[in-house]
């Protein structure tokens, strides 16, 4: 008896875990006074834990609670602490994947003669096939109702009927549409060809879609997405015609704007690039008459005395400095109105690396930096504008120079990278650049914060030297580490001889 009674009960358990895994819910049991957790084998399905693993808690438990509901969770279980009564609630579970669960749960509390609450008892179900049927049903609802425009027209286009949004957005009521042809809706903006394609499409039993511009009963022109499907009758002809037509308007009208924004805003670069070039020209002309007389007077007879020779290399530095200013502005202009084109030919990187040595080599002594340049073999070659390579690298470097410590070094690496690329990179042993100041690297004029220090610079520099790399078809990076120095390199499309 005892034997058969035992087996009916493992029978009715596994009845009612066999229940439980078809409508994926789980039961669970608290014993406040203890603590005691339990949790049936659905539960620990639905939170995708191995119960071999880990034992039912409540810091289990809330550590798979999406972040967001946490909040939630904890509120609702005070709740059920307090008011002895039946309680539920919806959250979402936070799976080791990074899935999503929805959950739904019910709890029912007990209490003891003293009116303590001691037990806790609920379900836990597995709603998330639900939310996403509810998810999918509200956008195919949305889609309904923003393709609420729908008519019926005959053979040859007299409108037999439309719906309360078709009239809304038209301006007729049913009664003026019904029985007038299609295009009363006509707004005069599609050519005769645009109709008869569609005409000829739907008269082959084809479906048509375009986007047509209509006109309102008052005037007002509106845009819509149409869809217009032939309706066969019971001997297989084309009887009607069913249109679909979702009210884009205001997407068009956005798009309008944008094409507006976009005209505008070339011109306006256009008229910019020619009024700095204008201007930089303009400049040049007494600033290189300026930088003559700043060298006769140099070596003049007699010669200058010391101070008169202080003060024209001031004149002579701060003229250079102006030339230097104008010539990447001009750079800049050139880049951003599309008229400045480079060549693309075949570059000895050995050649011009020993070109830009020579030529930042008074600057590092200047400053006690060491250069250091790798000895390379003459036969590697990349594709470029020869004279713009020049001038990334030695701007490059020339940036190591002036942000370096005094008594540092500036090392020039080239590799090879993969089989297609030829990397340069400049690295040097300066103080390096912060996380925030590293995303505003390459803005235009902006110089980090050394506007006030005493290194003379345009904040310009790199912004054309990303934008002369790129237009030879390279790239350009960086790496820094504060306290350590940064490294600056570009690549270019290597080429074999």
């Amino acid at each position: 008896m005892l034997k058969q009674a035992e087996h009916a009960l493992r029978a009715s358990e596994m009845r009612f875990n066999k229940i439980q895994r078809i409508a994926k819910m789980g039961s669970w049991e608290l014993d406040l006074m203890s603590g005691e957790l339990l949790w049936s084998d659905e539960v620990f399905r639905i939170f995708e834990i191995d119960q071999n693993l880990f034992d039912a808690s409540y810091e289990v438990f809330l550590s798979r609670i999406h972040p967001e509901d946490r909040n939630a969770v904890g509120q609702a279980y005070d709740r059920w602490l307090v008011n002895h009564s039946r309680d539920e609630i919806t959250c979402r579970l936070l799976l080791p994947d990074g899935g999503i669960k929805w959950v739904h749960m019910h709890c029912e509390t007990f209490c003891n003669d003293d009116d303590k609450t001691v037990l806790a008892i609920g379900t836990m179900q597995d709603i998330t096939e639900r939310k996403e049927i509810e998810a999918r049903s509200a956008t195919y609802l949305e889609a309904i109702g923003n393709l609420a425009l729908v008519s019926i027209a005959d053979r040859t286009g007299r409108i037999l009927q439309a719906n309360p949004m078709f009239c809304e957005v038209s301006g007729y009521c049913e009664e003026e549409l019904i029985g007038r042809d299609h295009r009363i809706l006509n707004s005069g903006t599609h050519n005769k060809a645009f109709f008869v394609e569609m005409w000829s499409t739907i008269a082959r039993g084809g479906s048509w879609r375009q986007e047509i511009c209509n006109r309102s009963k008052s005037g007002a022109l509106y845009w819509v997405d149409s869809t217009i499907i032939p309706l066969k009758d019971s001997s297989g002809r084309v009887g009607s015609y069913l249109s679909f037509r979702v009210n884009i308007t205001k997407r068009k009208m956005i798009e309008l704007d944008l094409i507006k924004a976009k005209t505008d805003a070339e011109k306006a670069n256009l008229a910019k690039a020619h009024f700095i070039s204008h201007m930089s020209h303009e400049l040049r002309t007494p600033l290189n008459v300026m930088l003559g007389f700043t060298q006769l007077l140099e070596c003049g007879s007699p010669s200058p005395s010391s101070g008169q020779m202080t003060m024209l290399k001031k004149i002579s530095g701060a003229g250079w400095y102006l030339l230097e200013l104008i010539n990447k502005i001009l750079d800049l202009a050139a880049i951003e109105s599309g008229k400045l084109v480079v060549s693309r030919e075949t570059v000895c990187i050995a050649e011009v690396m020993a070109e830009c040595r020579r030529m930042t080599e008074s600057q590092a002594l200047k400053r006690d930096i060491q250069l250091i340049f790798p000895l390379l073999d003459t036969q590697l070659f990349a594709n470029g504008d020869r004279i713009r390579v020049k001038q990334v690298l030695i701007n490059l470097l020339s940036n190591a120079i002036k942000y370096n410590r005094k008594g540092g070094t500036v090392e020039v690496n080239c590799d090879t990278v993969g089989l297609k690329h030829v990397r340069i990179s400049v690295k040097d042993t300066g103080p390096g650049l912060p996380q925030e100041k590293l995303r505003q690297l390459f803005q235009q004029f902006n110089r980090l914060g050394q506007e006030t220090g005493s290194i003379e610079g345009t904040g310009i520099g790199l912004v054309v030297t990303k934008q002369l790399v790129e237009l030879m078809g390279g790239k350009i990076g960086f790496e820094s580490t504060v306290g350590a120095g940064s490294v600056f390199w570009f690549e270019l499309i290597s080429v074999d001889l």
